[in-house]
């Protein structure tokens, strides 16, 4: 007595469908594969074939950087980057996207470095040497000699003091 064959079931996926019954360049897939794609789409996950093989978006996300202006996003770890993304986080404001690595444009750098620098040391000339500047100008009108002279030497020293603890950045050109 012949046993009758007992008929299993197939699986296959194409682009984004699955389905039980093949089509022309469509991937068998196991039961397993099947049952986790339909439980990915059915909570919003992207289930696919890309390159011959099936895909199934884990809902665990990374962060990418465009190349260009450095804007990120979030995509899902199993997404290709595209092209002008990259993984790679820059690793100052200063860097830019050469030959697939983040470079630091030292002049940019220098050049917001000085100004920083220059911006600080002018709030600071304003508000602590400017007036004793002008307050020693207004003791010598007085005839206050001696008193304008102290008052000369503080801005000096306040000067001295606001250039010490500010020095300007080193010029990579140089």
């Amino acid at each position: 007595m012949d046993k009758p064959e007992t008929l299993l079931q197939k699986f296959f996926a194409f682009e984004d469908a699955l389905m039980l019954e093949h089509v022309e360049d469509a991937i068998e897939i196991t039961e397993q594969q099947y049952n986790d794609a339909i439980a990915a789409k059915m909570v919003g996950r992207n289930a696919f074939v890309r390159d011959g093989e099936l895909i199934i978006f884990s809902g665990v996300m990374r962060t990418i950087w465009n190349c260009e202006d450095y804007s990120r996003k979030e995509i899902d770890e199993q997404e290709l980057i595209p092209d002008g993304w990259t993984d790679k986080e820059r690793k100052n404001a200063f860097d830019r996207w050469i030959d697939g690595e983040w470079v630091t444009d030292i002049s940019a750098q220098y050049i917001a470095e000085f100004d920083q620098v220059d911006n600080l040391r002018r709030h600071l000339y304003f508000t602590m040497v400017d007036p004793l500047v002008s307050e020693a100008n207004m003791k010598r009108l007085q005839g206050k000699e001696a008193e304008a002279i102290e008052l000369e030497r503080q801005a000096i020293a306040a000067r001295e003091k606001i250039q010490l603890e500010n020095p300007w950045p080193v010029n990579p050109e140089t």
